[in-house]
């Protein structure tokens, strides 16, 4: 095998090891540590054990990694995060246009700063939440949250189930494959705040905006019109059609 294949499944076999092992990310990086001084003190000229320690090396650091990106994602959320019982300020960065969802508006956010509520002191930073905004205001406010723009809002947070139905992931697999850290609440499209992206981001989202609308957009504006309908109290108008 190549030189540029065999260091792909290397460092891809590490970093897989490190994710689903129970390796500590501190033996991890000793390891690693200890292939490299093997490798330095037998060049890569030295003949079969050079290069075996250079590829020990390689594939132990690999496993570092994917070992301190598992403990990140397994890491306990805060407990002043996860027993709040009032709203924490959350500021961020759209990940992409808000869409409409069963239950209200999503907002997915990246590199998040959380903060509670009246707290001067540092916040903690870059988490990923989804956020679901609800009341009656939702809907009308879609085209402003688009991708690239910062919003700030109060939101109760909480932390994503784990599923544990027979046959199901296992809890390990469900948090470290799951796109969110969070899911939070607001209750009212007036409690966030908008702040523009940069010029690309807003010519991007400009485009969208007037682009011929697709068959998934138009199962968007179709979804936000019976949500919007259904908020006036007239019911679902799709089950009034199914029964007549």
């Amino acid at each position: 095998m190549s030189f540029g294949p065999l260091l792909s499944l290397v460092v891809l076999a590490g970093v897989t090891a490190g994710l689903i092992s129970h390796v500590e990310s501190a033996a991890a990086s000793a390891i690693a540590t200890f292939a490299l001084v093997l490798a330095i003190a037998l060049p890569w000229g030295s003949g079969r054990w050079g290069h075996r320690c250079a590829w020990c090396a390689v594939g132990a650091a690999a496993l570092t990694v994917g070992a301190f990106a598992r403990d990140a994602a397994l890491a306990p959320v805060p407990s002043w995060i996860a027993g709040a019982t009032e709203p924490i300020h959350i500021d961020g960065r759209l990940r992409r246009d808000a869409s409409i969802g069963e239950s209200g508006v999503r907002l997915e956010l990246n590199d998040v700063r959380l903060q509670a509520m009246g707290d001067s002191g540092e916040a903690l930073r870059h988490f990923q939440i989804l956020t679901i905004v609800n009341g009656e205001l939702a809907a009308g406010e879609v085209g402003e949250w688009t991708a690239g723009r910062r919003v700030r809002m109060p939101a109760r947070l909480r932390v994503p189930s784990v599923v544990r139905n027979p046959g199901s992931s296992s809890p390990m697999w469900q948090r470290l494959t799951r796109p969110f850290d969070l899911v939070g609440t607001v209750k009212s499209a007036a409690l966030v705040e908008v702040e523009r992206g940069t010029v690309w981001q807003e010519a991007s989202a400009a485009v969208r905006r007037h682009a011929p609308p697709c068959a998934c957009r138009r199962s968007a504006m179709a979804r936000a019109a019976r949500w919007r309908h259904c908020r006036r109290g007239h019911g679902d108008p799709d089950r009034r059609s199914r029964r007549a």
